[in-house]
């Protein structure tokens, strides 16, 4: 039998909001497993091919299951651990609930957004700077989004626990030192 319950911190929110940047900071300060999506997308990409955008998205998904699968090994055998995605929180809800059901955990939420205009343009300079994976081909629909198409805030993943709604418009106004106090203060 486990000893204690597993934390699991959950990094989320649109595209552009900072994820990666916080899961980084998150991954020195706490030495627990990382997995986020983008990097299982990326070795998809990497062992099965770049393709269009519905390829994209379908390995999106395809990322998004693996995830959940790797989320669900690690508490399954009472691991702390840290993720990251831009999870649907309608859908992930039910998803989540079903692991908590079967492996319960502590959850850690840090729900990510920023203003549309701000993420707008990051989504732009990093299509235009071919910052990520080239399989997920932001330089394809960065150019459509507007400040009244993007998506800049989604919903939390309703399965109690702590929750950190963090604006993330300005990163040099960030306290990170603060949010990683508060993240270990909640899995202590």
């Amino acid at each position: 039998m486990l000893a204690s319950i597993p934390h699991v911190i959950i990094v989320a929110g649109p595209p552009g909001t900072g994820k990666t940047v916080l899961i980084d900071r998150l991954a020195a300060r706490i030495p627990w497993p990382v997995m986020t999506k983008d990097a299982i997308k990326e070795s998809l990409f990497d062992s099965l091919g770049c393709g269009d955008a519905e390829w994209s998205m379908r390995l999106s998904r395809a990322g998004l299951m693996l995830l959940r699968l790797w989320l669900e090994t690690e508490v399954a055998v009472g691991r702390s651990c840290i993720i990251e995605a831009n999870f649907d929180g309608a859908q992930a809800t039910g998803e989540f609930r079903e692991i908590m059901s079967r492996y319960p955990f502590h959850p850690v939420q840090i729900q990510c957004w920023a203003e549309p205009e701000v993420l707008v343009k990051r989504l732009w300079r990093r299509a235009a700077r071919r910052e990520r994976h080239p399989g997920h081909i932001d330089w394809e629909w960065a150019p459509l989004l507007t400040p009244e198409t993007v998506t800049w805030r989604t919903e939390p993943i309703d399965i109690g626990g702590v929750l950190i709604e963090l604006d993330t418009t300005d990163f040099d106004a960030l306290d990170y030192d603060g949010l990683l106090d508060r993240i270990e203060a909640a899995i202590s």
